[in-house]
């Protein structure tokens, strides 16, 4: 796999109890863990170990992928601790955040991704430049069926609800029956542009 296109290696996030770090190839087992898990892709089939591995492949080749790991910070019991989540952007202006269940419900997701925002915004004050003009003044968001808590996380961000859109159900035996699911999109604008 080749080297993240967008970030270099002391591109790494801080907060109060998280360490967030761009993705790199060595991080393909802790990807895995959480993208494996049917609770964390409920709506889509969880991802077998090929699946997981072009995935991050496709994100560390993407000019417009700026995802980053989620762990702990390091402290002397546990030097190198291990990735539980991932977030930032997968396909600009597309954002997102996935996290292993042990992670949920601890404000993990919300800390992360407040901060790889914050991140984004005082690094590209015009927005990435790889993307389109019309692209540059917003982040999105896409949440799925019972998808209450990641709106919840959105919200808490700042983000503001956009438009709905169906799409085919990806699930087993759903996408053959052409099951329709509605889609919600959430828009995060760029600081001190007005909606």
């Amino acid at each position: 796999m080749s080297s993240p296109a967008v970030h270099r290696p002391n591109d790494t996030i801080t907060t109060e109890r998280l360490l967030l770090r761009p993705l790199s190839p060595t991080d393909s087992q802790g990807v895995f863990a959480i993208r494996s898990d049917p609770r964390v892709l409920y709506w889509t089939e969880p991802d077998t170990r090929g699946q997981s591995d072009a995935w991050l492949k496709i994100r560390l080749e993407s000019d417009r992928s700026m995802c980053y790991t989620v762990s702990p910070l390091p402290s002397t019991d546990d030097p190198s601790p291990q990735i539980f989540g991932l977030t930032g952007a997968h396909c600009l202006p597309e954002i997102g955040y996935i996290f292993h269940p042990s992670a949920w419900g601890h404000g993990y997701a919300t800390e992360a991704l407040k901060a790889w925002i914050h991140m984004y915004w005082q690094k590209y004050a015009a927005g990435h430049p790889v993307l389109h003009e019309d692209e540059r003044g917003y982040l999105k968001a896409v949440t799925g069926p019972g998808g209450e808590g990641s709106r919840g996380v959105l919200r808490k961000c700042g983000f503001r609800w956009f438009r709905e859109e169906e799409m085919c159900d990806e699930r087993k035996g759903a996408k053959q029956k052409d099951l329709r699911v509605l889609l919600q999109e959430f828009r995060l604008m760029k600081p001190g542009v007005e909606r």
